[in-house]
């Protein structure tokens, strides 16, 4: 991100057209996370996930980020939908591409690699959404895997070994989060439809709350849950111990990588919800609401910071010398 925005400050690029690039990154991810739900698990879910991405707080805030978590968006929907390329297709173009993203993916950030974890159980799990899948062509799949991977990850050793002397000094001045129950409510919020960083939790992103226990709950009975939805759950739960383990500070955007498999699991939870009310005008009753209460979240997360941030401005624009560029 940060190549990025010096290419986009050399060309003669202004903030608003700088800044429109993650935004068409994070627009495209919720192309791969709406393709890749629609394939495993129906169309009615993919709409569902594509509808919380555009109304949720967290892909909003994110998609504008002159940061490392819009790309970390795009990277990990890309993972997941060249993923089950290479399963369908496991030949050197597929293996080539995977790579290339696992390469780009790292460079973004390095907790990218969480989302190896649950990618991996697509390709280990059993071929319950490609039933004509013969043996050696998932063990071809697997291998070819493996090797784009491999080699995504060397491709970036070089700027590791880069870094390495500097990474101790940066983990080391952060400070540990304290896990109580409000911070958790906090952390939930954060990961929906919060209107800031500190928000408690909010009736909507309790009612989603529940969406999601319930989703994990019937991911739970589905093959493609257990392998990949339930893994990415432990793998997030598993990261946030390492970060208390080493005193790091967590943040809502430490989780951005597994973030769209949380989305899924709120879909399946809603989507067993809408069929309960079994009318469908009750199912476009229940939609249009949830809806309409996120947007009223979002509103409230747009003109939050409003007003600080515009005292901020005039005070930059006060002492700004002329011809300097000020991100």
């Amino acid at each position: 991100y940060a190549v990025v925005t010096n290419l986009g400050l050399k060309a003669g690029l202004e903030e608003p057209w700088i800044r429109l690039l993650p935004i068409t990154a994070a627009l495209f991810s919720i192309v791969f996370f709406a393709a890749w739900s629609r394939r495993h698990f129906g169309r009615t879910i993919a709409w569902l996930v594509a509808t919380f991405c555009v109304l949720s707080n967290f892909h909003i805030h994110y998609s504008q980020d002159l940061r490392a978590y819009p790309y970390l968006l795009f990277a990990s929907g890309l993972t997941m939908v060249l993923t089950d390329r290479l399963r369908d297709r496991p030949d050197w173009r597929s293996t080539a591409a995977l790579a290339a993203a696992v390469a780009a993916g790292f460079y973004t950030n390095f907790t990218y690699a969480l989302v190896l974890v649950p990618v991996a159980g697509m390709m280990m799990a059993p071929p319950s959404w490609n039933r004509g899948e013969a043996p050696d062509t998932r063990r071809m799949a697997r291998k070819r895997f493996s090797i784009a991977v491999l080699l995504g990850a060397v491709a970036f050793t070089p700027w590791l070994w880069m870094v390495s002397a500097y990474l101790p000094d940066r983990i080391s001045r952060t400070r540990q989060t304290e896990w109580t129950l409000q911070a958790l409510g906090q952390r939930w919020e954060g990961l929906t439809v919060a209107r800031g960083h500190f928000d408690l939790l909010s009736w909507v992103g309790l009612l989603l709350a529940v969406f999601f226990l319930v989703g994990i709950v019937i991911a739970a009975r589905m093959r493609i849950g257990r392998w990949v939805l339930l893994p990415a759950v432990a793998t997030l739960i598993v990261w946030e111990v390492v970060l208390v383990l080493v005193r790091h500070w967590s943040a809502p955007r430490y989780d951005t990588t597994l973030w769209p498999f949380l989305v899924v699991l709120m879909a399946l939870g809603f989507e067993r919800f809408l069929r309960l009310l079994r009318w469908r005008w009750l199912q476009w009753t229940a939609c249009a609401a949830m809806v309409i209460a996120m947007l009223f979240r979002v509103d409230a997360h747009l003109h939050s910071a409003r007003p600080h941030w515009n005292l901020l401005a005039d005070a930059v624009r006060e002492v700004r010398r002329p011809g300097e560029t000020v991100v």
